[in-house]
């Protein structure tokens, strides 16, 4: 009866193994460089636009443009933050529009020695700036809170991107881990073949 050589089996079988291990090993690379570009589009990107605007909106700035395009949580809080800063505009114009009145008015009062009339004008514009400062105050506290809500969904966001990244890492070390494995059994199986 005929053997195979011994070095003829085992040449066989080493590639197959080295094959097998460097395509796994490239798979895992290219898997874990392909959820980091797509965490980073998807949720990295999105989530940096929505904090840079709501800083921007804390400092004052209401000529801020926010994108409120798409269907995920950071376009439904894109969408919020928007129609906050809409009323936040129109309710600034409303009361420069009052102040502007009052202002004529009380130019217009004073150049006819009108005193009363100018008094009363004055009264009921004030009541208008109060009734605005009212809404105002009470428009500012419902997007308090919905801004309390964003910052806590962009919190939960972030602990979830650090979460994949450090799932990414992991992945990384146990493919250095296994190409250092292969790299052993392939010595270990050359030293048996020698």
């Amino acid at each position: 009866m005929a053997y195979a050589p011994t070095k003829d089996v085992l040449k066989d079988i080493i590639f197959l193994v080295v094959f097998v291990l460097i395509f796994s090993i490239m798979g895992i690379v290219l898997t874990t460089i392909v959820v980091n570009i797509v965490v980073g589009r998807l949720v990295r990107k999105p989530v940096g636009e929505l904090t840079e605007n709501i800083n921007k909106i804390s400092e004052g700035d209401f000529t801020v443009d926010i994108n409120d395009k798409g269907d995920d949580e950071i376009a439904y809080m894109n969408k919020s933050m928007k129609t906050f800063v809409t009323n936040m505009r129109s309710t600034l114009q409303n009361m420069q529009n009052v102040a502007e009145n009052l202002s004529e008015q009380v130019e217009s009062s004073m150049a006819a020695s009108e005193t009363n009339r100018v008094m009363e004008a004055m009264a009921k514009k004030m009541e208008k700036v109060n009734d605005v400062a009212t809404n105002m105050a009470s428009v500012a506290e419902e997007q308090g809170a919905s801004t309390e809500e964003i910052s806590a969904t962009i919190e939960n966001l972030a602990e979830s991107s650090r979460k994949v990244a450090n799932g990414s890492q992991e992945v990384a070390n146990t493919s250095e881990t296994v190409e250092g494995a292969s790299s052993d059994i392939l010595k270990a199986v050359k030293e048996f073949h020698i």
